[in-house]
């Protein structure tokens, strides 16, 4: 446990948001076991504070034999798009995939902007709605059309200084021109728990080589689903992998033998979070 405990703070150490979670958890050991199971608790379960939380679900690309690791849980657009279409678990299924964005700051000099690209029912799904202009559309994913973009509040404050009339105007991301069609709301971040979240939103935008299975295999993507009323984590989990199982058999080539797993959106997003505060209260026991 010593060791797990070292490389636990190793990693906390290059997050100050973590890293100041784990010294009041660590102060507070002197104390009850009671205080400091409440930081923890709430390190884990206010992270999630999207509408029933946990009916959202991960679905993951992997291997069973444990013999490959590319990508990680990820998926690529092809079967990201044949999942979408053959699953009976959810009300839906959306992708998400980091971006970055390069824009010049008040000095003219670059400045790294961080964002995600994801499908239009992103948002919709985690029932989370702009405070200000409209939510991704449809067709904003359509390759070709006027690029859009969604800014986050804090973005927002800083870039635009919270200017109510920032809807319509533009901003130049990596040297192309992005029209602003909304602003999240305050409370609001992606990745949960991140010491760094999303600045800007855009609609993810297929390439027609992204398609068809003859196409590159990139796998980019973390699909998120809400489960339907009645469909319960492990039901989901069997009936994905089947989907799975049928995609395997009709492109034995593509990416033999992966199969689908599915858990939560909190697991996902703030189960490493977990393990290090969990370990850390184990330490404090220890110690006091």
């Amino acid at each position: 446990m010593r060791d797990d405990l070292k490389a636990a703070l190793r990693s906390l150490r290059q997050s100050p948001t973590f890293t100041a979670v784990a010294l009041t958890v660590l102060t507070l050991g002197i104390g009850s076991g009671t205080a400091v199971f409440s930081v923890v608790d709430a390190v884990v379960l206010r992270a999630l504070s999207f509408d029933e939380h946990d009916r959202l679900a991960v679905v993951l690309e992997h291997d069973p034999t444990g013999k490959s690791v590319f990508g990680s849980g990820h998926t690529t657009p092809q079967t990201y798009q044949d999942w979408r279409r053959m699953q009976e678990s959810f009300d839906g299924l959306a992708a998400v995939s980091n971006s970055s964005f390069q824009l010049k700051n008040e000095n003219g000099e670059p400045a790294a902007v961080r964002g995600i690209s994801v499908t239009w029912e992103f948002l919709p799904m985690l029932r989370v709605a702009p405070i200000l202009g409209r939510n991704l559309a449809p067709e904003d994913e359509i390759d070709g059309r006027h690029r859009v973009v969604l800014l986050s509040y804090g973005f927002w404050q800083r870039r635009f200084g919270g200017a109510p009339d920032v809807v319509g105007k533009t901003i130049d991301l990596s040297e192309a021109s992005y029209e602003i069609i909304g602003v999240m709301p305050r409370v609001f971040q992606y990745p949960v728990a991140a010491e760094r979240p999303s600045e800007v939103y855009t609609p993810m935008r297929a390439r027609n080589e992204d398609k068809v299975r003859g196409g590159s295999r990139n796998f980019n993507l973390i699909v998120i689903g809400r489960l339907k009323n009645g469909v319960s984590l492990d039901q989901a989990g069997e009936q994905m992998n089947r989907v799975a199982e049928a995609l395997d058999r009709e492109h034995p080539k593509w990416s033999p033998g992966r199969r689908a797993r599915v858990i939560t959106l909190q697991e996902h997003l703030v189960g490493k979070v977990r393990s290090w505060m969990l370990m850390l209260l184990g330490a404090v026991t220890l110690a006091s």
